[in-house]
């Protein structure tokens, strides 16, 4: 227990979220990686340059950090200078008492019409492969 103790007094809190959201990357990036190995495997003589991603603005990705472990990863493999780019997804919000759409500036918002809290996210939260360039 004093061990824990030591390193997260060490480390603070904010470090040690850091910590976290990079693991979090490091997970996205063996995803994608997967994923792009299965589209290899039906067509292996091609040679994937680039690879495009959408991420929404809630989805928690640090681009930085998943270019970094995406790097990270693919040293050494057929992935070694594929490189990543995303499109950024703005947040979009649906009020189910008025129906208006509006930009919510935090994941759980108010209604900016309305006043109600019974909205939905519409986009924003979303991490997908949108497009792979190959050669």
């Amino acid at each position: 227990m004093r061990v824990c103790k030591k390193i997260y007094l060490k480390t603070g809190v904010d470090k040690l979220n850091l910590r976290v959201l990079k693991m979090h990357e490091l997970s996205i990036c063996k995803s994608i990686i997967k994923q792009l190995e299965t589209h290899l495997a039906t067509q292996p003589a091609l040679r994937i340059t680039k690879i495009y991603l959408s991420i929404g603005t809630f989805s928690c990705v640090d681009f930085e950090s998943l270019k970094f472990n995406f790097l990270l990863l693919c040293k050494n493999t057929v992935f070694e200078n594929t490189e990543l780019d995303y499109y950024e997804i703005p947040a979009l919000a649906y009020c189910q008492n008025c129906n208006s759409e509006y930009q919510p500036c935090t994941l759980y918002s108010f209604c900016p019409s309305c006043g109600h809290a019974d909205t939905k996210l519409i986009s924003g939260n979303e991490l997908l492969i949108k497009n792979i360039e190959v050669r």
